[in-house]
């Protein structure tokens, strides 16, 4: 089975190399929103806390907040990808004599975000009275910065303000992992006035076509880049700048967890412990860092990931109905 998929491997053995890479899922920063909810002013807190958590990026709150990150872990890992025939919008691995998928059944499972087909955003980019206005002044291009330096001044002005901007930032600088340049999309900020709409999004389908898109071309001519620079430089491979890797990375750590000893498994972090330097190791992922996965999956039967997935009957959101 191992010859047969080393067969098949996108970057063959003889030509895996050293690297080492940046992610851009900044779950370091969920103290920003941790902050901003105990900060709501008395005369408009109407449990504001309680209503983040119990949206549908609450979980991640419950993320275990020294959890590391092993970016040599996760480079051997794409170093294994291996060609497929099947699904288009996945990625398959050679971990040791297996083969193991990241697809979308896979993120769900992870992330716990909802699947459907996105539907057309565009009738969401006239925003009228908003946060959009009471905090931007209607800008067209807002950045990651602005929106923090709203949220660390916590001067806010209406029920439920601070659940929305919160709302924003986890999606856009912690889950999507962009590159800090970017601008946050001016149609979230019309669609987060219903925290109902926001809620029933299908940000499973959105966070993951973004992250397998940069999984599957982060390598690209990587190793091209690498021999030229080398010969230019006479560097090591492995010495020169990380490269970026955009998307919630953070999921690639458990490829191939299947649940294994004691109801956890490290996934990729356990395969590939044989082939990876201890002291990469040292300090990254354990069975309690992702306490944050299990405790949005837990009980979780066929036919609740079947809606999630879009697969299943139609479900609907549970949140307030506030607008504005």
């Amino acid at each position: 089975m191992r010859n047969q998929l080393k067969e098949l491997l996108k970057t063959l053995e003889e030509e895996w190399y050293e690297g080492k890479l940046t992610r851009h899922d900044h779950f370091d920063a969920i103290g920003v929103i941790d902050d901003a909810l105990d900060q709501v002013p008395a005369e408009i807190d109407v449990e504001d806390r309680r209503q983040f958590m119990a949206s549908c990026f609450g979980h991640f709150m419950k993320m275990h907040r020294s959890m590391k990150f092993s970016d040599g872990v996760i480079h051997r890992l794409l170093l294994r990808e291996v060609h497929h025939t099947r699904a288009s919008d996945g990625m398959y691995f050679m971990l040791g004599n297996q083969e193991e998928g990241f697809l979308k059944v896979e993120f769900y499972m992870i992330a716990g975000l909802r699947f459907r087909e996105i539907s057309d955003t565009s009738w969401y980019d006239s925003v009228d009275i908003g946060i959009h206005e009471r905090y931007f002044v209607g800008k067209d291009e807002i950045s990651f910065e602005e929106l923090r330096d709203v949220l660390s001044l916590s001067q806010f002005q209406q029920a439920y303000d601070s659940v929305k901007l919160c709302l924003m930032y986890m999606m856009n600088w912690i889950l999507m992992g962009f590159d800090e340049r970017v601008k946050i999309p001016v149609w979230q900020f019309r669609l987060v006035k219903d925290l109902d709409a926001f809620d029933v999004f299908p940000w499973g389908a959105y966070v993951y076509s973004h992250s397998i898109f940069s999984f599957k071309h982060v390598l690209d001519g990587r190793r091209e880049w690498l021999e030229k620079h080398q010969q230019a430089k006479g560097t090591d491979l492995y010495m020169l700048e990380a490269y970026n890797i955009y998307g919630l990375s953070y999921a690639l750590m458990l490829v191939g967890d299947t649940g294994g000893r004691d109801g956890y498994d490290l996934g990729c972090l356990d395969i590939l412990l044989e082939i990876t330097h201890k002291e990469m190791l040292e300090g990254s992922a354990s069975a309690r860092d992702r306490d944050w996965r299990h405790s949005h999956v837990e009980g979780t039967n066929p036919d609740s990931v079947g809606q999630m997935l879009g697969t299943g009957p139609e479900t609907h959101g549970t949140g307030t109905g506030v607008t504005g």
